[in-house]
């Protein structure tokens, strides 16, 4: 045989070697159980008020993200996976509720992803397997055929394997361990009378971004909420809304600063939402940036000419940069449109007037007690040690509402804003210690600490208007 045929018949060997389907062999029902145990988790919803209210199966895929049906996480605030007592946070990541499809994601539940098979190759007549967490119970196997394909291809998968409630949203798994499907629903009364959903149907799901968020709104997660627009805005970077679901989640955690750069850029790509600008413009205010705020409140006006939330803002926030002309004829419009924003404007106008009078009674005092301060070096020193004896006081009680994480070495360092009640305003990480979720628990323990101890002399509050804080379990 000369070199050029050898070369030929090699290539022919190679091609028929990655073309030729060769037939599996078949696994016992036990083997199949023993190969995807790994793959099938349990599945429990729990309300906005943290109590469960429902439970089914859920299948680990490929992508990480854990398959169930939709009616096992209907009106679920909260969601956890796992098995046995290890059980791991989830959150809603895609959904199509006409084919009963939602996708969950989480981390450190472990597990092993399913292999997928095919739905639109299997016949009637053929072993199936089913596994799943009835009632929530350890994960059980039960086995059957295909009984009938409905529908054109992929098809609705009818099945003799026996699904129980708690069940939904387990794995349909072929001899060879292969899902084929998510077991979605049985006919009470006739326990051949199965279905399963093709395993093809998965790929078709989209990221329901908008409904998660409202989701995780309504819960009050808002954590969640920041982490959820943190994925759209990397995902769909010039969709407007992410960046205004965003910078709500920023308003509600009391971080200003970063609210403003995120409505910012949702008002770049859509410059016509009039919500977002109002936003906008509370939170310059927050901040202290009338100016800004002014800006932001005449863009809402002029695209919702009827809005008289933001008529109101704007007057008050004209009073307080003594434009008073424009204050009035912007308190008019807003009574104009609501009669009832009369009372309210009345009651802002007066607490702004108190609040600036009691600033300047602040200053004055601050004024005068430096002065004291100059001429008395004594005091000086003693109010140094009351200063930095009420931040050791508010560390510490900040420190109380934190879990240390297991690595003791890590540093995070936040500047805190207070009022002169001791709540906070505004909390800022200024540098990570590394870890996203001790960073969290962290800001979180400073919001639960309110309202943070200071000293009775009000002299000193400037000192603690913005303080830095650093948090580390080793100091």
């Amino acid at each position: 045989m000369t070199a050029a045929k050898l070369q030929t018949l090699c290539a022919v060997i190679t091609f028929l070697l990655f073309t030729l389907s060769v037939p599996a062999i078949a696994l016992t029902p036990s083997e199949v159980f023993e190969y995807v145990k790994d793959s099938v988790f349990v599945v429990k919803t729990f309300n906005a008020q943290g109590e469960q209210k429902g439970m089914g199966s859920g299948v680990l895929l490929p992508t990480g993200k854990i398959a169930t049906n939709c009616h096992v996480v209907e009106d679920g605030g909260r969601f956890e996976v796992g098995r046995n007592t290890q059980f791991a946070a989830a959150t809603l990541y895609a959904s199509d509720h006409d084919k009963d499809i939602c996708l969950l994601d989480t981390k450190g539940a472990g597990g092993k992803a399913a292999q997928l098979g095919s739905a639109a190759s299997l016949k009637v007549g053929v072993p199936v397997y089913a596994v799943g967490a009835p009632q929530g119970l350890e994960l059980s196997l039960s086995d059957g055929i295909v009984s009938q394909l409905r529908g054109s291809k992929p098809p609705l998968i009818q099945t003799t394997a026996a699904i129980s409630p708690g069940s939904s949203g387990g794995g349909l798994f072929d001899s060879n361990g292969r899902l084929v499907g998510l077991t979605t629903l049985y006919i009470k009364g006739g326990q051949n009378l199965n279905f399963a959903i093709p395993v093809e149907w998965l790929a078709e799901v989209k990221i329901d971004w908008l409904e998660q968020a409202f989701a995780l709104a309504e819960s009050e997660d808002w954590f969640g909420v920041l982490d959820w627009g943190l994925q759209w805005v990397k995902a769909e970077p010039e969709e407007a809304f992410a960046w205004h679901v965003l910078g709500d989640a920023y308003t509600k955690l009391n971080r200003h600063t970063d609210a403003v750069d995120a409505y910012r850029q949702a008002v770049r790509i859509d410059p016509e939402e009039a919500v977002t600008w109002y936003n906008l413009g509370n939170a310059y205010g927050i901040l202290e940036r009338p100016t800004d705020a002014v800006d932001a409140y005449r863009q809402a006006v002029r695209i919702n000419p009827e809005d008289a939330d933001a008529w109101l803002a704007l007057s008050i926030v004209y009073a307080e940069l003594n434009r008073h002309t424009d204050a009035i004829d912007a308190y008019r419009q807003a009574v104009r449109i609501d009669p009832e924003k009369s009372n309210a404007a009345m009651k802002a106008l007066k607490l702004q007037e108190a609040a600036q009078e009691a600033a300047k009674a602040r200053k004055l005092q601050e004024t005068e007690q430096a002065e004291q301060a100059r001429a008395q070096p004594e005091e000086l020193t003693a109010g140094n040690s009351i200063v930095n004896d009420y931040k050791a006081r508010i560390l510490a009680k900040i420190k109380r509402k934190i879990k240390w994480p297991e690595e003791g070495h890590i540093t995070a360092v936040y500047e805190v804003t207070l009022l002169p009640d001791g709540s906070v305003l505004e909390s800022k990480l200024v540098k990570s210690s590394g870890n996203p979720a001790y960073d969290r628990q962290t800001e979180s323990a400073i919001e639960l600490a309110q309202p943070l101890p200071l000293p009775p002399d009000q002299a000193l509050f400037s000192q603690f208007r913005k303080i830095q804080l650093k948090f580390s379990p080793t100091e």
